[in-house]
């Protein structure tokens, strides 16, 4: 793993990371928040991937991301699709009705 860019954003208390993975193959969201949080020592919850980008011909992929200091933080500044607030709801009022 190699860190292209690493940005400290003291305003929205986060860190805007760039970093390079070698892999055979293209790399799930969900690795690549479990090795980035590994890496920067922080809870999965407070990372969020933007994209992920491998390069073609080459086994190198390249993530684009934001690691939070804290949960809440997080949840103040990063927005929930309507597609995933609409599945929250379903599953809350699912769980009430049981």
């Amino acid at each position: 793993m190699q860190i292209i860019e690493d940005r400290k954003n003291p305003l929205l208390h986060r860190q805007e990371v760039i970093i390079v993975i070698e892999k055979p193959m293209t790399i799930s969201k969900q690795e690549a928040t479990k090795i980035i949080s590994e890496h920067f020592k922080k809870p999965e919850e407070n990372v969020v991937i933007e994209k992920i980008d491998s390069l073609f011909g080459t086994k190198k992929t390249i993530i684009t991301a934001k690691v939070y200091d804290s949960l809440e933080s997080r949840k103040k500044i990063e927005v929930i699709p309507r597609k995933v607030k609409k599945k929250l709801a379903k599953e809350e009022a699912k769980a009430k009705s049981e």
